[in-house]
């Protein structure tokens, strides 16, 4: 429809296994035919290529108009990022039913859930965007998951299905990316979202680190505050009756008088033993000590953003005469008057 220029200035961020958020202002003239889910684009022209930025558009939510104590007039445009369909549906089916309680290769469940919801198999008039996103084809590239989440926000069970496969240690990431600037898909990606440039069996290396100038607020952490070594699920039933199950760390209880450290994780929507053993598996495995490195990294003549590394590769990054395996979770962008700064946050796998 138009192209929004002058702008100014734009500052937009990409996280993992959510949707993003772009903030706009412009001159009040540049445009005015605004309207809800109007859909933004931003090509991004760099290194000799042309690409849609983030592979995603943006949908139109909030438009605020100003005038300035100057008497310019402004408008702000507040935009989310394609993913954010995903939490405009919930999973519109009954406790019990094959569409809410499922047992799958957690990519292909996640796939199934998107389907059933807003995609060719929602069974109520009205949830097909079949016309407008489309969903990959199956790859069972994930770990078996079990799951009941009947009347819950798809967003919100993709995202637990998504840690859990994490806790396990065989990652699935998510997102609806625009494979053109009219097109969506639901797309799912095992172990990595990006490319693997860890150091040093990685394509093309990168290490972050202070010394090189491209890793900043760092933080080494090692926390023991919210350790669980066992725990107690209760799915459905009362007293004798109710389903119970247990998982305990026996390496973490004996490495300490106090090691046992117990907690009970309320699984009661839960009547299926299995959902309810991986209820307790999974909260044991979020009870694990964390020690981890998170940090913001710098867009440097050696280490280019779009070129050397994008959201969700694989990198490392180095501190206190440590090496660690990071993955680029958060691309945070800003323009202004003419100036791109771009900063992006890193967590230790």
């Amino acid at each position: 429809m138009a192209f929004l220029d002058p702008i100014r200035w734009m500052s937009y961020a990409l996280p993992l296994n959510d949707f993003g958020i772009l903030s706009i202002e412009i001159p009040s003239s540049t445009f005015t035919n605004w309207k809800r889910d109007l859909r933004l684009v931003i090509t991004r022209s760099a290194f000799g290529t042309q690409s849609i930025e983030g592979e995603t558009v943006w949908l139109v939510r909030r438009i605020v108009k100003k005038l300035l104590t100057s008497g310019e007039q402004v408008t702000q445009i507040t935009a989310y990022s394609a993913a954010e369909l995903l939490r405009r549906r919930i999973v519109a089916y009954a406790a019990g039913s094959s569409k809410a309680d499922k047992t799958d290769k957690a990519d292909d469940m996640l796939k199934a859930i998107v389907r059933e919801n807003m995609g060719n198999l929602a069974t109520i008039v009205g949830r097909d965007w079949t016309s407008y996103m489309t969903v990959q084809a199956n790859t069972a590239a994930g770990a078996s998951v079990t799951k009941q989440f009947s009347r819950r926000v798809v967003l919100d069970v993709l995202q637990e299905i998504a840690q859990d496969t994490a806790q396990q240690g065989n990652p699935i990431y998510f997102d609806v990316i625009a494979p053109s600037e009219t097109t969506l898909e639901f797309r799912t990606y095992a172990t990595l979202r990006g490319m693997d440039h860890s150091f040093p069996h990685g394509i093309q290396p990168i290490v972050f680190s202070p010394k090189f100038g491209n890793l900043t607020d760092i933080r080494l952490s090692t926390d023991w505050a919210d350790e669980i070594t066992y725990v107690y699920a209760l799915g459905q039933g009362v007293e004798d009756n109710r389903i119970v199950k247990v998982a305990g760390d026996s390496t973490r209880i004996s490495a300490s008088p106090f090691g046992r450290i117990e907690r009970v994780r309320d699984a009661r929507n839960l009547s299926n033993e299995d959902s309810v053993q991986s209820e307790a598996d999974t909260y044991l495995e979020t009870g694990k000590p964390k020690r981890t490195l998170s940090g913001i990294i710098m867009d440097t003549s050696s280490a280019r953003y779009g070129l050397h590394w994008r959201l969700g590769d694989k990198v490392t990054a180095e501190f206190d005469n440590e090496q660690f395996d990071c993955i680029i979770n958060q691309i945070q962008v800003r323009i202004e008057d003419g100036t791109e700064t771009i900063e992006a946050r890193l967590t230790s796998i």
